[in-house]
């Protein structure tokens, strides 16, 4: 199985809360695709997230703001996104 490293936090809290941790690489249902990231951000919403200001589910993995490329899903790998 393959494997990704990602940034997840388990608990609330501030910057100290946030671990480097390896998961399997998802694989993509009907109507999905599998995004090879190359670049991402943390946003002000992600900051909140973490604090516990939306109450999310835990563990969460932060992160909407990503570039890279297409590498499963029918009819749109290779697309840059």
């Amino acid at each position: 199985m393959s494997m990704m490293k990602c940034w997840v936090f388990n608990t609330y809290g501030g910057a100290d809360v946030l671990q480097i941790e390896e998961r399997p690489i998802p694989i993509p249902g009907k109507d999905e695709v599998l995004i090879k990231v190359a670049a991402s951000a943390i946003n002000p919403s992600d900051v909140k997230n973490v604090s516990g200001f939306f109450n999310t589910s835990l563990p969460r993995v932060p992160g909407r703001d990503f570039s890279g490329k297409v590498i499963q899903g029918k009819g749109y790998e290779g697309r840059e996104v």
